[in-house]
């Protein structure tokens, strides 16, 4: 197998355009690469994949949020439903994971100490990368355990603590001593772990709850989402009254109204200010919540919390709106109707609309609304996570983590950055081993636990594929890592491979051009009298390999296109 390095611009940006699973995933995760192991039986390289692009396979495989999957070439229209990304992670995760600290090689000591404050994703993370650098690390974390939101914030029943313990001592087990119990700004200031370390990185990430800012907001009745559930997690709420309203749109809304559930509420509503296509949660998380009773009411806002003369909740004032232009989220922003208002009763009233960084350590810090790294004395400061970029996902978390990991890891030993390169291998077989047949495999569905037994804190709903449905579901990818290209030398301009596609990917071409990211333009050719090419469009194409079988001459190859970091010259 003939194998060369590129770092010219056009195949780095034949990869962003030609790979969009991966190019959508903020940790730019190998996604054909860990799907092709499982289709070999490959689980430890599905794991060992994962493991070193996202660092935390068996929670991102229940919990992320999947940016993935939208861009995903199935989902094009006519090709039916985008793969099963996230399901498929965790199949490296239940049935190949290992030990990382027995297995992985770090780099020779460095001999410089890094503070991390905040154990939660973006913490972890850049924690992880600079222990495989060779530098030493110390975790401060304000909890009384690791994770952060992970952690403290997502129900057992979608992330079993047995899986986050496994995740986070995946990264702890490289090296890391973690001080727990540590607030900054209380127990340790920026400036004395300054004067400890040679560079501190601030990940606290966003723990402060949004309030309503309503009327009869402020009393008991009233439980802020991220609390709540951080309550829950602890074992300190077991019971809420039987009339619960949650008011919000994202995962922890409908966590929340998934716990109230199981923790006994007998009439659960989430109420959200836009309709249900605006809510940044998947379909699949909707579905489950519809499935458990929970009723949800869209185009309404709170704006009062009633209370009875002894400031007993009553219920929640609600107006409803319509929607009208975008704001800033790219989301159409809901318009209060004048005279619309209507007040659901309820005993407790959840409001879980997000979170912020905790104002007390960030004003001591006199941090812009986002900073950048900063200098006290001879020590560098960093900031990973949330508390730089606001409100994320996990895995938008571990890439900025990584990302900042690598700013201290240039800033600690004058390395260049790290940069993207592009390694191609071609293929020895006739193209990628898919067959066609693998095209008209259905979407393979999560195995969920039966209702009457999901009414538990600890039950997991989600039961995780099994090694039928993980090939199954594997195989419908398409290896969009693979370059198709026709040797214009060896074609004999048969037309064979264009009868034999199932979608226009291949083109008589008149004029090729490409740019500067390696997008390809074609005039097409009117006639044979003009062709001066056939070419593959490769963004257009699905790897079926059709061409490749139908070719009588041999002029196809393929090639296998992967993303390699190296540090500049």
């Amino acid at each position: 197998m003939s194998k060369f390095i590129s770092r010219d611009p056009r195949d780095v940006g034949w990869l962003k355009k030609n790979i969009p699973c991966r190019t959508g995933c903020p940790a730019r995760t190998d996604i054909p690469g860990y799907i092709e192991a499982i289709v070999k039986k490959d689980y430890s390289l599905c794991y060992e994949i994962n493991r070193r692009d996202n660092i935390f396979p068996g929670i991102l495989g229940r919990v992320c949020t999947r940016p993935c999957e939208p861009p995903c070439r199935h989902g094009f229209e006519g090709l039916g439903e985008p793969v099963s990304i996230c399901y498929l992670k965790r199949v490296g995760w239940d049935f190949g994971r290992f030990n990382v600290s027995e297995k992985w090689e770090k780099a020779p000591p460095t001999g410089k100490r890094v503070a991390v404050v905040g154990a939660g994703p973006a913490g972890l993370a850049c924690a992880n990368e600079l222990l495989l650098w060779g530098h030493e690390v110390t975790i401060f974390e304000k909890y009384g355990e690791p994770g952060g939101m992970m952690t403290l914030a997502i129900p057992r029943f979608r992330l079993p603590k047995e899986v986050t313990d496994f995740d986070i001592q995946s990264v702890l087990s490289l090296g890391a001593e973690l001080k727990t119990g540590v607030t900054l700004g209380e127990d340790v200031t920026v400036e004395e772990l300054a004067a400890d370390f040679d560079a501190v990185v601030i990940a606290i990430g966003t723990m402060e709850p949004i309030h309503l800012n309503v009327p009869g907001e402020e009393g008991e009745g009233v439980y802020h989402g991220l609390t709540f559930m951080m309550d829950v997690n602890a074992g300190k709420l077991t019971k809420v009254p039987e009339r619960v309203t949650v008011v919000g749109g994202g995962f922890t809304a409908v966590d929340c109204a998934r716990s109230a559930v199981r923790l006994g509420a007998k009439e659960v509503r989430l109420v959200y200010r836009r309709t249900r296509q605006e809510m940044t949660i998947d379909e699949e998380e909707l579905e489950e919540m519809d499935a458990e009773g929970i009723e949800t009411i869209y185009l309404a806002s709170p704006v009062e919390v009633v209370r009875d003369g002894s400031g007993r909740v009553q219920g929640v004032r609600f107006v409803r709106n319509r929607l009208g232009e975008p704001d800033e989220s790219g989301r159409r922003r809901p318009v209060p109707i004048p005279g619309s208002e209507f007040v659901l009763e309820t005993d407790l009233v959840v409001p879980a609309i997000g979170q912020r960084a905790e104002e007390k350590p960030v004003r001591e810090l006199s941090l812009p609304g986002n900073p950048v790294p900063t200098r006290l004395g001879e020590t560098k400061v960093f900031f990973a996570g949330d508390v730089r970029t606001g409100p994320s996902s996990i895995i938008e978390a571990v890439a900025d983590g990584k990302e900042t990991a690598d700013q201290v890891h240039v800033a600690l030993t004058g390395e260049k950055p790290l940069r993207v390169a592009v390694e191609i291998s071609l293929q020895p077989g006739p193209g990628t081993g898919r067959e066609r047949s693998y095209d008209f495999i259905e979407r393979q569905e999560m195995p969920t636990l039966d209702l009457k037994e999901r009414f538990s804190m600890e039950a997991e709903v989600l039961l995780g594929y099994d090694e039928e449905r993980a090939d199954l579901e594997a195989k419908r990818c398409y290896l969009c890592n693979h370059d198709y290209q026709i040797h214009i030398d060896r074609c004999i301009y048969c037309s064979a491979c264009i009868e034999a596609m199932p979608r226009k990917c291949i083109l008589l071409a008149k004029d090729v051009s490409f740019d500067e990211e390696g997008n390809m333009s074609v005039v097409e050719a009117s006639g044979w009298d003009e062709v001066a090419a056939i070419v593959i469009d490769n963004v257009e194409c699905i790897r079926c390999g059709n061409c490749i079988r139908a070719c009588p001459v041999d002029c196809i190859s393929v090639a296998r296109v992967q993303v390699i970091k190296e540090r500049g010259e």
